[in-house]
């Protein structure tokens, strides 16, 4: 069983600066029922694992500074910094970046 990723914003210690809030935005993806409705419509039709679709789509250099993993195996290691090249799965902005790009 494949483990999920998890982002945990809200979990910061009182004396570090904190992110602001997550705030969702308008609904960008359309309707289930309108979906399965126009997939009736056809002959053919394909099927994709929507997760592994953002992993398709890369951010460009210069915002990249911006996504970064700190992480580290055990409590007395070194802390380790990551900058992602794809988009993150989960978070707010990622059905924005997919329909933006496909």
């Amino acid at each position: 069983n494949e483990e999920d990723n998890v982002i945990q914003l809200d979990n910061l210690e009182d004396n570090l600066p904190h992110l602001p809030p997550r705030i969702p935005g308008p609904k960008l993806q359309q309707d289930i029922v309108d979906i399965i409705t126009r997939f009736r419509l056809y002959r053919h039709a394909f099927t994709a694992d929507i997760e592994k679709m953002y992993r398709q789509i890369s951010v460009l250099p210069t915002y990249r500074k911006y996504q970064h993993i700190v992480w580290r195996e055990s409590p007395h290691d070194k802390l380790c910094d990551y900058e992602l090249h794809t988009v993150t799965y989960s978070v707010n902005c990622a059905p924005f970046l997919a329909l933006r790009v496909f």
